[in-house]
């Protein structure tokens, strides 16, 4: 592949023709960088779940990276949630996916949105650390019943004068944070009745 330089790169917002374009990115991108982090099924279940997803249809905001008409990268926000930022595998370590957060990240600013938040993958994550996003949580999302872990992370693009001020909107329901003090509790809590059930059964489960 011949040099590619940054400023060849082309950002602009999504149109809805650049779908087809988009979903196909996304999966290639998905089926190359992540099989060293997640299940074969796992990475199935994630293919078929972002080929039926439509960006448009939840009133995501999405930005695209073109060189020489090739959608090469994509990023998407829904308010203060990041829900996509990918670059295709033959274009990744080249400043595409930073530029395209800054771009989701200056929108943000523009919108009023003091911090933004994501459930980055495992692969992923390194790159959110060395954009400024810091780790809140291990989290499980569940795809089409397959459990997937993520890592929920968050950075502060505004200025904060109370926490209490952080905008927060949780739009993913089926995850699962591992790290909630409730949960760690109730999870102890039945963990020891389990041993203790175990024990007065002596040792048998049926």
């Amino acid at each position: 592949m011949k040099q590619i330089y940054l400023e060849d790169i082309i950002i602009r917002r999504a149109h809805l023709n650049d779908h087809p374009r988009i979903v196909q990115l996304q999966q290639c991108s998905l089926q190359v960088l992540c099989q060293k982090d997640y299940s074969v099924e796992q990475v199935k279940v994630l293919l078929k779940d972002k080929r039926d997803y439509k960006h448009w249809k939840w009133g995501e905001t999405v930005f695209v990276a073109e060189y020489e008409s090739t959608i090469v990268g994509f990023a998407a926000r829904n308010h203060n949630w990041i829900t996509a930022v990918y670059a295709h595998p033959e274009f990744t370590r080249k400043g595409i996916g930073s530029r395209l957060l800054n771009i989701i990240e200056d929108d943000s600013k523009a919108c009023g949105i003091n911090a933004l938040f994501v459930d980055a993958s495992i692969t992923a994550k390194p790159f959110y650390d060395s954009c400024g996003y810091q780790m809140k949580t291990p989290v499980l999302v569940s795809v089409r019943g397959i459990q997937v872990h993520c890592i929920e992370m968050q950075k502060v693009i505004g200025p904060i004068s109370d926490h209490r001020q952080v905008s927060f909107k949780d739009t993913n329901s089926s995850k699962i944070k591992l790290k909630s003090p409730l949960m760690v509790m109730f999870l102890i809590i039945l963990c020891a009745k389990m041993a203790q059930w175990f024990m007065q059964n002596n040792g048998y489960l049926f």
